[in-house]
């Protein structure tokens, strides 16, 4: 009876050990996929704004503003690849491998300290010994400590994947709001072929970051948590500043 109730304990604890991988591993692989389809998208609209970008350097497109000496569109134009530049690497850093992974995996047992299979889970471990030794793991260990170096080893990873997708989060929560950025210029880069003079420009700048942090404050007070939906007043503000904004340029607009 007592060995039916061991039994059952260590199932139950391989069991939850492994829901908690899967679980964690899964969220990995959704957010690189999530940067896997932020970078399709960019590179996709980066290609289409070089393309637009060529009547801008030929000069068949544009106007006779300036900013530093440089065409009006082709500054902005500039300002646009420096911006995806920068988003790009968060990403690029995201999909890479992450910086101190544990490679020092907390052994069961002091028995287990002399076995050299110190991870059954991680690569660097396991091609760190020949493959007689990882095959003689598994022919002389006996269930008990084998159940209890798999549990083991499911919560340390656990925890190393648990920090990786927190750091591919955040990467990505960056490269977007450099995306975002980079999406505004973009916009500014198509109107700058199109105003005569500054003011016009300016008018249409406003209303366009106007525009963008409306959608921002909506994205944020659309978000369940109350915590979030307190971010979007910011927002608000900014969007009802730039309005106003436009507004002083409008009677000096030429379009």
């Amino acid at each position: 009876m007592e060995e039916k109730r061991e039994q059952k304990d260590k199932n139950i604890k391989y069991t939850i050990t492994k829901e908690i991988f899967d679980h964690l591993y899964d969220m990995l692989r959704h957010e690189d996929e999530k940067a896997n389809r932020i970078l399709g998208a960019m590179a996709f609209i980066t290609v289409a704004a070089a393309a637009l970008s060529i009547p801008f350097f030929e000069g068949k497109i544009g106007t006779d503003l300036k900013f530093f000496n440089l065409s009006l569109g082709l500054f902005l134009f500039f300002i646009f690849l420096i911006l995806v530049t920068v988003g790009t690497l968060f990403l690029l850093s995201a999909l890479g491998p992450l910086l101190h992974i544990t490679t020092d995996f907390v052994e069961p047992s002091e028995r287990k300290k002399k076995l050299r299979v110190r991870s059954l889970l991680y690569f660097e471990n396991i091609t760190g010994i020949t493959i007689e030794e990882w095959a003689k793991f598994f022919r002389e260990t006996d269930e008990d400590d084998f159940y209890e170096k798999i549990c083991n080893d499911h919560i340390i990873k656990s925890y190393t994947l648990a920090n990786r997708t927190k750091y591919k989060a955040k990467c990505i929560k960056s490269s977007k709001i450099f995306y975002r950025f980079s999406l505004i210029v973009l916009c500014l880069f198509v109107l700058s072929g199109f105003c005569v003079s500054f003011n016009s420009f300016f008018y249409w700048t406003f209303i366009i970051l106007a525009a963008a942090f409306l959608e921002w404050s909506v994205e944020y007070y659309l978000m369940p948590q109350k915590e979030l939906k307190k971010k979007a007043i910011p927002f608000i503000i900014l969007a009802f500043l730039f309005t106003l904004m436009s507004l002083i340029f409008f009677n000096s607009c030429l379009y």
